[in-house]
């Protein structure tokens, strides 16, 4: 087991290339932005509001912005919404009652020409039911057996 292998003594055999300057400087740059979340992630509060933020990162993660301006336009679209009821509702209480009388005078006149135009209404004369005699109930019509 301690033999060493072919491909592990030509790696030593070969001289180290240093790291391109912007290679080093997206590592060093993904490795500050590590070390922020983990700092933050100890800051934050311990229990049900940490859970929720570490699921809603792992959820919105692949594009926070996007997520992040879908948010403020659902808040602008609820807030205009908010504010345009509150407006008709004001301008509703302030509104004069509808004009009726003059709905009343056109409605009546409707009615008197309906009436003109049908004519009188006879009215049927009702007939008076006759009265039915009273009729034995079917529970006095069966025999009884006394025995």
């Amino acid at each position: 087991m301690n033999r060493e292998d072919p491909f592990e003594r030509r790696l030593r055999s070969q001289p180290l290339r240093p790291v391109p300057p912007n290679w080093r400087e997206g590592i060093l740059q993904s490795a500050r932005t590590a070390a922020r979340s983990q700092q933050a992630q100890s800051v934050a509060q311990v229990g049900g509001w940490a859970r929720l933020r570490a699921l809603l990162e792992a959820w919105l993660w692949p594009h926070p912005r996007v997520w992040a301006g879908l948010a403020g336009v659902w808040c602008v679209i609820l807030g205009l919404s908010l504010a345009s009821r509150e407006s008709s509702l004001s301008e509703l209480a302030n509104l004069p009652p509808p004009k009726a009388p003059p709905m009343r005078e056109l409605l009546r006149y409707q009615a008197q020409l309906l009436v003109e135009l049908a004519g009188p209404a006879e009215k049927p004369v009702a007939e008076r039911p006759k009265s039915a005699a009273p009729k034995p109930r079917s529970e006095s019509g069966r025999p009884t057996m006394n025995t």
